[in-house]
C-alpha cells in the first residue's frame, strides 16, 4: 500500500497483543519502535519490523526510526491507539491525488481506560467538537498562522515520509521536551504543504488520565513558565532554521518572532478555555442533578442522547460501526 505505521512503544508491552490482532490482515508495513527498559518479549508477525532503542528519548527515537521507513507515507501511532485501515487507504488515495498536500487525517473518537479496567461497558466518545480542520492557504507562513490560531495536532496524521524525515533530521540535538515533538510534527509539515481533515473515521484513541500527554506540560506552560525558556529557545531556533531552508528569503529572527507570537496566542487560548465559566447548559444541568431520585436519571439520559448525537457526526456508515465493534471486541478481550 505504500504506507508504514510506526507504533511507539515504551514499557507498555501488553498493548501490543491487541494491535497484533487488530492489524493481522492488513497489507501495509508496521515498525514497532521500542524504547522500553526491557525489549518486547513476544514473537511479532513476520511482516512487522522490531527496532529496539533503549536509553534514548522520544525525539531521538523518532529521528532514528524514521530513517528506516521505505514507503512513501508514514503514520505514527501510540501503542494504546488504533488507526482504522479503511481510513489509511482513503488518506493514501487523497495524498496520491493531491500533491500540494503534505498531511491528512480523519476524525477521532476515544475510549476510556477507566472503563476498560473497571470491566464496565466500553463506550466511544468524540474528542473534538470541530471536525473539519484545514490549513490550505497557498503561502507557507499563512498556513503556519492558520495552524497556530486554530490548532489541531498532526502528530498521528498520515505524512509524506520525506517531509517528516526532514522535520526530524537533527531534531534530537534541539528538542528534549517530550511535548514539543507534537509541534515539530505539526508545524514543519504544514510549512511544506497543505493539510486537510477528511470526513471519515480515522483513529480510536485511549483516554487515560495518567498518559504522557496528560501528565506532560502543555505548550501554555512551556511558553509562559521561565523554567522552560531554554527548551523553548532551542525549539524556536531549530524550527526557524528548518523553515528558512525552505524560505531562504525570510529573516530567521522574523521567523522566530512569528513562531513565538503564534505559540503565545495558542497558549492564551488554551488558558482561556481552561478558565472559562460553566455554560448555561452546564449550570442548568447542575441544578437538575440536585433533584432527588429523578435528577441524576434525567442527566444520564440527556448525556446519552447528546453523546449519540455527537458520535453520529463521526460514525456515519455501517462500515464505521462494524470497525468500532471490532475495536470494542478486541478491547474486551484484552482488558488492561
Amino acid at each position: 500500500m505504500g504506507v508504514t505505521i510506526i507504533i511507539i512503544l515504551h514499557n507498555r508491552h501488553k498493548n501490543i497483543a491487541r494491535l497484533i490482532e487488530y492489524y493481522k490482515d492488513v497489507n501495509f508495513s508496521i515498525i514497532l519502535a521500542d524504547s522500553s527498559a526491557q525489549k518486547h518479549p513476544s514473537e511479532l508477525p513476520g511482516s512487522w519490523k522490531h527496532i529496539y532503542t533503549p536509553g534514548i528519548n522520544y525525539t531521538q527515537k523518532l529521528e532514528k526510526v524514521l530513517q528506516e521507513v521505505e514507503t512513501k507515507y508514514v503514520i505514527l501511532c501510540a501503542d494504546d491507539d488504533f488507526i482504522i485501515p479503511a481510513a489509511i487507504e482513503k488518506c493514501r488515495h487523497f495524498l496520491d491525488s493531491n500533491p500540494s498536500y503534505a498531511v491528512v487525517q480523519g476524525n477521532c473518537v476515544c475510549f476510556k481506560k477507566e472503563e476498560l479496567l473497571s470491566k464496565k461497558d466500553i463506550n466511544f466518545y468524540p474528542i473534538y467538537d470541530y471536525l473539519d480542520y484545514a490549513y490550505e492557504e497557498e503561502a507557507p507562513l499563512l498556513r503556519l498562522d492558520s495552524l497556530l490560531s486554530n490548532y489541531k495536532s498532526l502528530l498521528y496524521a498520515m505524512h509524506r515520509t520525506d517531509l517528516l524525515k526532514n522535520a526530524y533530521t537533527g531534531a534530537s540535538d534541539h528538542i528534549t521536551n517530550l511535548y514539543l515533538n507534537e509541534y515539530n510534527a505539526s508545524i514543519l509539515p504544514v510549512i511544506k504543504g497543505r493539510y486537510k481533515e477528511l470526513d471519515c473515521l480515522y483513529q480510536v484513541r485511549e483516554y487515560a488520565t495518567d498518559s504522557d500527554d496528560k501528565t506532560a506540560v502543555n505548550i501554555n506552560t512551556i511558553v509562559k513558565n521561565t523554567a522552560f525558556s531554554k527548551d523553548l529557545d532551542a525549539f524556536l531556533l531549530y524550527i526557524s532554521h528548518k523553515i528558512k531552508e525552505q524560505l531562504p528569503e525570510e529573516s530567521r529572527e522574523k521567523l522566530k518572532e512569528r513562531l513565538l507570537s503564534g505559540l503565545q496566542k495558542l497558549a492564551e487560548s488554551i488558558d482561556r478555555r481552561a478558565s472559562a465559566k460553566p455554560t448555561l447548559k452546564k449550570r442548568v444541568g447542575n441544578i437538575i442533578s440536585g433533584i432527588p431520585l429523578l435528577g441524576s436519571e434525567l442527566i444520564k439520559a440527556n448525556r446519552r442522547a447528546e453523546l449519540n448525537n455527537q458520535l453520529n457526526r463521526i460514525v456515519k456508515t455501517k462500515e464505521d460501526q462494524l470497525e468500532l465493534s471490532r475495536v470494542q471486541s478486541i478491547l474486551q478481550k484484552y482488558r488492561y
